[in-house]
């Protein structure tokens, strides 16, 4: 059948075809088929993509007739697809300016995505794109340069060997101010800085915790300060409560330096803290309200200032434990300079004094010991005897009932005022004799009644107390015997007495001493008498207490 150039076909579907084979649409010299007068290519190959074409079934292109290499489908402008997709069994490319873009998710069954630089002489190797954009995957051993910012909580480190996420309350957080803001970091090995600071808000509750703090990281360096605490245990020893700085080398301090010390010339440092050698050491001042000796205050010796506002508080106050402590200044040869103690002050070696010496107690100086006035050394000697005299009117020189004392009378005649007979008052000692050349010299002689005399029930003398200057020289010769100036006091003494020593007359008891140089109890003896002129009683007595002090002049 023919028909004219020009056909209309009033139809809106044109179907070719007998079911049963392939429909060919062929000019009869070969020339261009044109749909919407547009070739789609000679020769019937190609279909033009003006205008829209739609197909039910899949769209094929081959190369050759028969089916062979899968050709290439051009779009000027967009290819949409059904729910079946687009399929390719080569590469789907888009050219410059162009992109692929995906409304849903991007689905590949390779190993990576890459960066290829196609059209480039000599081409480089195709990049993967995490090298390409310097990305980071998960089992990286990844190292940041330059500047790298996490912001708004972004990052999250977990360190568990689970795909199970952890549940993060700030453990880590890289806020926008380049800071570590962190509740807690738990590490079971090392952890690195070159610096850690602990600051988030105004509060104080920042915490760096750990066991030991070691000043040398490096673990190549095996010397160094250690700062720790033992983890508390039951039973444990007393070390679990300290908090120690420990030195692990034989020397070395710790040292406290002021804001201008210069690291290239260490000294002197302004505190050192010797723990090797147990001292501290300041070039300047210590200041502490307290300084205990011991570890514990309640058993050792403190040395304390009270506080401004006391009433004492200029006052230094050193204070023993106890009252058997004693607070010793010794010399560099351990030789004591002087000792303070519970029962008295010693000072073993010369003290100066170049002011008033204020003293509310007693002062005692050793029995051998002196006060130096300059050059004059003063040192008296006090010795003491107890004995009952007679009150006469004459020396008794066959009983010696009146006589006092006798210091250079016969050792067997002790009764008598004999010389063995005085205690020496510095050093308490007994028995002793004053019939020694080294102990003659200056006394003052006291005599002292200790009872009321025996007249009952009116004693006639009470509380009489005689003092006179006696020498303790061993005579050679029998005269002259001696009547020293002598002054008394009493209580009750005898006074004038009518008819005394006859009628119309008066006459008062006089108390005199007579050191008599004649005598028979030794070559050298020298008793004392005490006479009581005209007595009112004859054979009455009275005990006594003679103190002889010998003083240096």
């Amino acid at each position: 059948m023919s028909y004219s150039n020009s056909f209309n076909i009033g139809a809106d579907n044109l179907v070719l075809g007998s079911a049963t084979g392939i429909v060919n649409i062929s000019s009869l010299g070969g020339e261009d088929i044109l749909i919407n007068g547009v070739s789609p290519g000679g020769g019937g190959g190609g279909v033009p993509a003006v205008g829209d074409i739609d197909f039910i079934g899949n769209l094929n292109c081959n190369d050759t007739a028969g089916g062979g290499t899968k050709g290439i489908i051009t779009a000027e402008k967009k290819i949409n697809s059904g729910l079946g997709g687009i399929q390719s069994v080569g590469d789907i490319k888009t050219l410059a300016g162009g992109d692929l873009k995906s409304g849903r998710e991007v689905y590949f069954n390779g190993q990576d995505i890459y960066k290829t630089y196609e059209g480039i002489v000599p081409q480089p190797a195709n990049k993967t794109y995490k090298e390409y954009r310097k990305l980071v995957a998960t089992d990286d051993n990844s190292v940041f340069t330059g500047t790298n910012k996490f912001r708004n909580n972004a990052v999250s480190i977990q360190a568990l060997n689970t795909d199970v996420p952890a549940i993060f309350v700030d453990k880590i957080t890289l806020n926008t101010d380049g800071n570590i803001n962190c509740n807690e970091i738990n590490n079971n090995t090392l952890l690195k800085s070159n610096s850690i600071i602990c600051e988030n808000g105004p509060t104080e509750s920042q915490k760096v915790m750990a066991r030991q703090y070691h000043f040398r990281p490096n673990s190549l360096e095996t010397t160094g300060w250690v700062f720790s605490q033992k983890a508390p245990e039951a039973g444990a020893p007393p070390a679990d409560n300290y908090l120690m700085l420990q030195n692990t080398q034989a020397t070395g301090s710790l040292n406290l330096v002021k804001s201008t010390f210069d690291p290239n010339n260490p000294t002197p440092f302004d505190i050192i803290l010797d723990p090797q050698n147990g001292q501290v050491k300041t070039t300047t001042s210590f200041d502490a309200p307290q300084v205990n000796f011991r570890k514990n205050a309640t058993d050792s010796w403190s040395i304390s200032q009270p506080a401004a506002g006391d009433p004492a508080e200029g006052t230094l106050i050193a204070r023993s434990p106890n009252t058997l402590g004693s607070f010793n200044i010794f010399d560099s040869a351990s030789s004591p300079w002087a000792q303070f103690g519970s029962t008295g002050t010693t000072l073993p070696k010369p003290t100066t004094i170049n002011n008033t010496l204020n003293v509310n107690g007693n002062t005692t100086l050793g029995s051998t010991n002196s006060l130096l006035f300059g050059a004059y050394s003063f040192r008296p000697q006090q010795y003491t005897y107890t004995k009952t005299i007679t009150i006469r009117d004459t020396p008794d020189t066959s009983g010696y009932t009146n006589m006092v004392f006798n210091c250079l009378g016969a050792a067997n005649l002790p009764t008598a005022g004999g010389k063995n007979v005085w205690t020496n008052v510095n050093t308490g000692a007994t028995g002793i004799s004053l019939y020694n050349n080294a102990l003659e010299g200056f006394y003052k002689c006291s005599i002292k009644q200790t009872g009321d005399s025996s007249v009952n029930p009116n004693p006639n003398f009470k509380g009489t107390e005689i003092i006179f200057d006696y020498i303790l020289a061993a005579s050679i010769q029998d005269t002259p015997d001696l009547t020293p100036p002598i002054s008394y006091g009493y209580n009750k003494f005898p006074a004038d007495r009518a008819n005394q020593p006859g009628p119309g007359q008066t006459e008062t008891t006089v108390a005199t001493i007579l050191i008599d140089h004649n005598n028979t109890l030794s070559s050298q003896s020298q008793p004392v008498f005490l006479n009581f002129s005209d007595p009112p009683a004859v054979g009455e007595t009275m005990p006594i207490l003679v103190t002889l002090t010998k003083l240096d002049f």
